[in-house]
């Protein structure tokens, strides 16, 4: 696996993130193929949760997250990304994040759809918006 840094203090630019994978691998040893370690906090509505912000090798920043409600031992770590990066990406954004996580095809449980994409374009395109900033072709 190409190198990945841990981000400490990072929030996503356009203010929210979407779940776009849903990986059936266990916390510890992603953190551990990653080299990160992993934060605990409270996930307002959610309960406790651990994780971390990783900058992969393609710049894409992602947060590694695991409720406790749904802490399992085989797995249910969900990847999000910034709004923004995936109305600018688009759906093959999930499949980047799998080759740099090394993840197979069966250790997917959930994949961003249309949908999802759909609503990552009207977050990000609302955040523009109220900053002032023009959208991007592919967020319009």
């Amino acid at each position: 696996m190409d190198y990945s840094v841990q981000m400490f203090d990072y929030k996503f630019p356009s203010g929210e993130g979407v779940e776009v994978l849903r990986l059936a691998i266990n916390l510890d040893e992603l953190a551990a193929r990653l080299g990160i370690t992993l934060e605990d906090w409270e996930e307002d509505g959610l309960g406790p949760a651990r994780g971390a912000f990783v900058r992969l090798p393609s710049q894409t920043v992602i947060l590694v997250r695991e409720l406790q409600y749904l802490r399992r031992g085989d797995g249910g770590v969900d990847i999000i990304v910034d709004a923004g990066s995936l109305a600018d990406r688009g759906l093959d954004l999930p499949g980047d994040i799998c080759r740099s996580l090394q993840v197979l095809a069966p250790m997917i449980l959930w994949k961003a759809s249309e949908e999802t994409l759909k609503l990552a374009k009207e977050i990000s395109l609302h955040m523009r918006e109220k900053n002032g900033r023009e959208p991007s072709p592919r967020q319009k």
